[in-house]
């Protein structure tokens, strides 16, 4: 069966609980996987905080439809596990996982000894936004060392086209990738690490609201050997989606899991392009 993670678990739940209604047939024969980072958590990351809050009716919703919950916990460096609107999460989805669907989406090593000790049960996914800025790598090394400690690995979009044959010669773990569809950061970002780690800085600064921080988001501050200051990452740097027939490429190579953004996205553009994908995704020769 294939899965398909898609953003928005929280700041959409009402436009897709009405999409379940109204295109029951494109997701019939999928297992659906919904994610978001709620109740301004400063473990939150991807994205700036926003305010919205996880209830239980939120979980039991998605628990009785079968659908899985994932929490996006992708701050780079998270030193107090401890905190406790995150524990609070942690626990609320963890004791009320019945088809044991639920995971979290994270990069931080930290992190991931902690959920492996206290909740073992949770599928943990490796985040597209833990990749260096680097393209020179190990390849084969440097995911096989993720593939021992992770569920799920999202690859960087840059790397796709080096670990695909890795995955026909069956020296990568085909089934342990999801892939992005359709990824919003352009592949030649000089600064992909760094933005990052501006946005995990910046939720933690939970008092301030996420639309005024938007911008800040962008302001990276870096010094290169003949620079200095900041260096301003450009917005809006859309990359291309990916082909069906890519889709198909990996699908053949075992790749079972696909993934879907779309949180930032105004609510007929989600409307518009999570049917879009999910044609896409079921146009898969299986």
């Amino acid at each position: 069966m294939i899965t398909v993670k898609v953003g928005g678990a929280v700041q959409k739940y009402k436009n897709i609980l009405m999409f379940n209604v109204k295109n029951r047939s494109l997701i019939d024969g999928l297992q659906m996987i919904y994610y978001d980072m709620p109740n301004s958590c400063i473990w939150n990351g991807g994205r700036i905080n926003r305010n919205i809050e996880l209830t239980q009716n939120i979980i039991d919703t998605y628990n009785q439809q079968k659908f899985g919950l994932d929490l996006g916990f992708t701050n780079q460096v998270i030193i107090d596990v401890g905190d406790e609107v995150g524990n609070y999460l942690l626990e609320m989805v963890y004791s009320n996982n019945p088809n044991k669907l639920h995971g979290v989406i994270l990069v931080s090593e930290t992190l991931r000894r902690y959920l492996r000790k206290n909740f073992p049960e949770f599928k943990l996914t490796y985040s597209i936004t833990g990749h260096p800025t680097t393209d020179q790598l190990n390849f084969e090394g440097y995911y096989k060392e993720l593939e021992e400690k992770y569920d799920i690995i999202v690859p960087k979009y840059s790397h796709l086209d080096n670990i695909l044959p890795l995955m026909y010669e069956n020296k990568l773990d085909a089934s342990k990738y999801e892939i992005l569809v359709n990824d919003n950061c352009n592949v030649t970002c000089q600064f992909y690490s760094e933005h990052f780690a501006q946005i995990s800085h910046l939720n933690s600064i939970i008092e301030f609201p996420w639309e005024k921080q938007h911008e800040l988001s962008y302001q990276v501050e870096i010094k290169p050997k003949l620079k200095s200051g900041p260096i301003k990452k450009e917005p809006n740097c859309i990359q291309g989606d990916l082909l069906v027939n890519n889709l198909q490429r990996f699908y053949d190579a075992g790749v079972r899991n696909f993934k879907i953004s779309g949180r930032d996205l105004e609510d007929i553009d989600f409307e518009h392009q999570l049917p879009k994908h999910l044609r896409e995704i079921k146009s898969i020769h299986v």
